[in-house]
């Protein structure tokens, strides 16, 4: 019977040390779920108290100020989507929406 259970491979990786031979801190994982500080609450907060009564092309208008040029819309041409994808146009014009 041939056993599943994975082979030891030679480029596992390596704890790496300094000079000294003291151990690096090692990074996290990518997908290491990390807690936000108390400041970043904070901020989170006041953006949900701002934007609590803002329209929503001014939501969107943050939305982009803040991520742009890496923020981006997907839709699937619905009448929504395409409300949503107008209104990103006239805010940003040189947007990926799609």
């Amino acid at each position: 019977m041939t056993s599943l259970a994975p082979a030891s491979t030679p480029f596992q990786a390596k704890p790496q040390s300094d000079a000294a031979g003291s151990a690096l801190p090692q990074p996290e994982p990518a997908n290491a779920i990390r807690k936000p500080t108390p400041e970043q609450l904070e901020r989170i907060d006041r953006q949900n108290a701002l934007l609590e009564t803002a329209s929503p092309e001014d939501i969107l208008a943050w939305a982009v100020n803040t991520y742009f040029p890496r923020f981006t819309m997907a839709t699937g041409l619905g009448p929504e989507g395409c409300v949503i994808i107008s209104m990103l146009a006239k805010i940003e014009p040189r947007g990926v929406y799609f």
